[in-house]
């Protein structure tokens, strides 16, 4: 009392509620249903017990039977509470609020967490003050979260949670330890609704809040940490290694490291070194994590058989495809061993141990392994069967090509291609990566229209994609630019070779041997298409790319040498088609490629380069080195063998060495003879240079046999009516005459002109010493006039002395061999001479004073004749 007499009954009732109230906040639950019990009498007594104040004696006397467990007594008295309230329409107060909150709790306990919830909303509404300060909002929400995430309601949970983090900040509750553990939930919520940034910033804020109580080296924040770093791996942040070093730190500190957590905190760092491209750091992170589950007896498990199946990727990453195949088959054992519930997780493993043991060769077992893949597949959802079954069958493909069963490895792509297509996965990396394929494929199998058709649509599904800018787009357009190559659209094949410059430019790719020889091509385009400038700079810039990077000594830098040298020759630059090839000379002698059917092909060329200029030392040089690469392959017996001696012999010749030529003449036939390949053109060619030897030697009859020979030679094999049979007649014809057999050498000398003349060679070099021949011959024989006509003849072939053009690619012009001391003239001039000559015995002065002025201009030091002496 207050002034010592009674109190009234009303309020003698509200006090007995407040010391129930109090008695229950001191937990002191029967004092409390003791003194709610007295207060619900004294108003029952007054007749109030459905009043304002019955209403509230309810709600507290049924949150204390909800604290004590009565929960059947409580949710009578909360209900009665809920009933009076409607009807004298008082739930929109802070009293109201606070009975919903005490029915959500009651419905909280009972197990019905969604009805809790929704009575807990009610009581937001009713009156949102009042709510947030009941303290145990928080864990109602609590429980609300964990109920939905139970039944699968992430969103629901994550929703529940932010609400409980709205509570504890506005009771300034959140930098606790409650604080932090909800934090952490609200991340893990996040992170599964694919919401990784929003996850992040909660576990940041939990990792904050536990170092600020000073509980940072506790399990849990190691796990916390763990978290952190995987999430900041995924979104690319550039710390996610300083937080998993920070969660080791936190494990050793709390001797949890070597345990099977600390086992998955070094397989979550294996990871993410090797996303970061540190794949040796991830090998020995993963190492060290099997060392610990090896000794915790935990390797045989899913999280075993996991980290297993990142390893493996790691040492397919490093190249040691044999350690990685092996891990493979460690991890699908354990995987198949197991309780078929991770089954996904094996089927992966198949599939990427099929990739690896197919790179390292062995396509049998990845085959094998990628078609139990594939029956296993058969089992699964679709939504997650079809781009899986897309790799399977592709990789199938792959195996069965390697294999060398391209027709198995169309089929398996066309396979692919229907999953991918119902899918409507054709237009993703997965599908180009399948077309990719198919064109090489289809390529293998001579199908170059079909692998020009896949190329051009997964090139244009990469510009779609966004992806053409990558090394596989690199890759397909320089594919591209070699089909339309080999399908003879020269100009397609340069546009595809453009493009890949262009994106090979951009990456950064062109800056090596490959950039280089990417060029050098796009060079030799140009010069099939005629455009010999434009493939001499485009080798330039080969050229300038392999001095770069140090590798103009190689292969590669010889055979863009050699294309130099092929490019300046169709221009007429034979000095420069010799000096490249010199280069490419030393290089390939560098290498070791000399000794190559290719290297011994390139000296042939050089040698008929140096030919050209008329320097058949440099030739004899040349040629000998050939014979000795040859001879060290064991090729010398031959024909090719037998050719390149016919090419030193006629060189020899050349020199004046007639004895030599002949021997290794001689050893060219027996060669032939051995290889009963007389009656070939080669064979024709040695006995013709056989013949020029043993004119040079003086023994004419010999001469005349060897060319007779040659002669019926080329004749049965078709190659008379060539350059070198019209040769092979004037010499013929020389040695006939030289023998005394005059109508044997003019029916040989004239059938060389005619070929001469079917050829339009007659105004040249050699048609010019052909004609002067047949009119010595003419006028030994008494037929002057004759003879005056072929000498005029020659004259003018003599001073027109047209230089043919080569041919684009084509072979050097045929140089007829020259023999000193043997038929011939040693000059035009002497032609000239010798018409002058007859033009004064014919009377003709001023014709022969015309001619002799010709002969000074093109010899100016040429012996006079007698009749020329007398006439100046």
């Amino acid at each position: 009392g207050t002034g010592g007499g009674a109190a009234p009954p009303m309020e003698r009732a509200c006090l007995l509620r407040h010391v129930g109230t109090a008695r229950q906040g001191l937990e002191d639950h029967e004092g409390a249903v003791e003194a709610f019990h007295a207060a619900q009498q004294v108003l029952e007594a007054q007749g109030a017990a459905e009043s304002e104040e019955g209403a509230m004696l309810l709600s507290v006397f049924g949150a204390t039977l909800l604290a004590r467990g009565a929960l059947g007594a409580a949710r009578g008295a909360l209900l009665h509470a809920f009933e009076l309230r409607k009807r004298s329409d008082t739930m929109a107060t802070p009293e109201g609020a606070r009975l919903l909150m005490h029915m959500a709790f009651l419905r909280s306990s009972r197990g019905d967490l969604h009805a809790a919830f929704e009575t807990y909303l009610e009581a937001c509404r009713q009156h949102v003050a009042a709510a947030r300060g009941v303290p145990r909002a928080a864990e109602l929400l609590q429980r609300v979260a964990f109920a939905k995430e139970s039944t699968g309601d992430i969103s629901g949970a994550c929703d529940a949670c932010e609400e409980h983090r709205q509570v504890l900040s506005q009771a300034c509750q959140i930098e606790t330890q409650d604080g932090a553990q909800l934090l952490v939930a609200l991340g893990v919520l996040n992170k599964e609704l694919g919401r990784h940034e929003k996850a992040l910033s909660c576990w940041e804020e939990a990792r904050g809040v536990l170092e600020s109580l000073g509980t940072s080296n506790t399990v849990e924040a190691a796990d916390l940490l763990k978290n952190i770093a995987v999430t900041r791996q995924r979104l690319g942040y550039d710390a996610a290694l300083e937080a998993f070093a920070h969660a080791r730190r936190v494990r050793e500190c709390t001797a949890t490291f070597r345990t099977p957590e600390g086992a998955a905190l070094l397989a979550a760092t294996g990871l993410a070194r090797h996303e970061g491209g540190d794949v040796a750091g991830a090998l020995a992170e993963y190492a060290e994590a099997r060392a610990i589950l090896e000794s915790s007896c935990a390797l045989e498990t899913v999280a075993g058989a996991a980290l297993l199946a990142n390893m493996g990727n790691a040492q397919v990453a490093a190249g040691d495809l044999g350690a990685a195949t092996a891990t493979y088959e460690e991890a699908m054992a354990i995987g198949l061993r197991g309780d078929g519930s991770c089954a996904a997780e094996v089927l992966m493993l198949q599939l990427n141990a099929g990739k690896a043991y197919r790179a390292f060769g062995n396509a049998e077992r990845a085959l094998a392994l990628l078609a139990d893949a594939q029956a296993q597949s058969e089992s699964f959802p679709a939504a997650l069967r079809a781009p899986l079954v897309t790799e399977l069958f592709t990789e199938i493909g792959l195996a069965r090509h390697q294999l060398g069963d391209v027709g198995g490895a169309l089929k398996a792509y066309d396979e692919a291609r229907r999953v991918c297509e119902s899918a409507g996965d054709m237009e993703t990396p997965r599908g180009a990566v399948l077309l990719s394929s198919t064109a090489v494929a289809l390529l293998d199998s001579g199908d170059l229209v079909g692998a020009r058709r896949a190329l051009v649509t997964v090139i244009g599904r990469h510009k779609r994609l966004g992806t053409l800018r990558s090394q596989e787009g690199f890759r397909l357009l320089v594919q591209l630019g070699l089909v339309r190559r080999d399908l003879g659209d020269l100009k397609g094949a340069v546009e595809a070779y453009e493009s890949a410059r262009r994106e090979g430019n951009a990456l950064g790719l062109l800056k090596n041997a490959s950039g280089a020889n990417l060029i050098a091509r796009i060079g030799v385009l140009k010069h099939l298409l005629g455009e010999y400038s434009g493939a001499l700079k485009e080798y330039s810039r080969a050229r300038k790319i392999h001095e770069a990077s140090g590798d103009l000594d190689s292969p590669d830098g010889a055979r863009l040498l050699v294309n130099v040298g092929l490019a300046r020759r169709a221009q007429g630059d034979v000095k420069g088609m010799v000096a490249a090839y010199e280069d490419a000379r030393s290089i390939s002698r560098r290498s070791g490629a000399l000794k190559t059917a290719a290297g011994v092909g390139m000296l042939r060329v050089l040698a008929a380069g140096k030919q050209a200029l008329a320097d058949e030392e440099g030739v004899l040089e040349v040629l000998e080195e050939a014979r000795r690469m040859l001879e060290e392959q064991g090729s010398i017996g031959t024909q090719d063998g037998a050719q390149l001696l016919a090419g030193i012999g006629r060189t020899l010749c050349v020199l004046g060495r007639a004895v030599e030529a002949l021997a290794v003449l001689e050893e060219a036939k027996m060669v032939l003879l051995r290889a009963k390949a007389m009656e070939t053109t080669i064979g024709g060619d040695v006995q013709m240079h056989i013949g020029v030897a043993k004119t040079a030697r003086g023994d004419h009859p010999g001469a005349v046999r060897a060319f007779a020979a040659a002669h019926r030679t080329r004749s049965r094999v078709g190659a008379l009516d060539t350059p070198e049979g019209a040769a092979l007649l004037y010499w013929l014809g020389s040695a006939q005459l030289r023998v005394g057999d005059h109508h044997g050498g003019l029916r040989s000398l004239g059938k060389a002109r005619r070929l001469h003349e079917a050829q339009a060679t007659l105004q040249t070099p050699e048609g010019a010493l052909l004609l002067k021949r047949m009119g010595d011959a003419l006028l030994a024989a008494g037929d002057r006039d004759s003879s005056w006509a072929c000498y005029r003849a020659a004259a003018l072939a003599a001073e027109a002395e047209p230089a043919p053009e080569p041919a684009p690619g084509g072979a050097l012009p045929a140089q007829l061999p020259a023999v000193p001391g043997g038929p011939g003239m040693e000059s035009y001039a002497e032609a000239l001479q010798g018409i002058a000559a007859e033009a004064l015995v014919r009377g003709e002065v001023e014709a022969a004073v015309e001619t002799w002025t010709r002969a000074r201009r093109h010899a100016p030091a040429a012996p006079a004749t007698a009749d020329a002496t007398r006439l100046m």
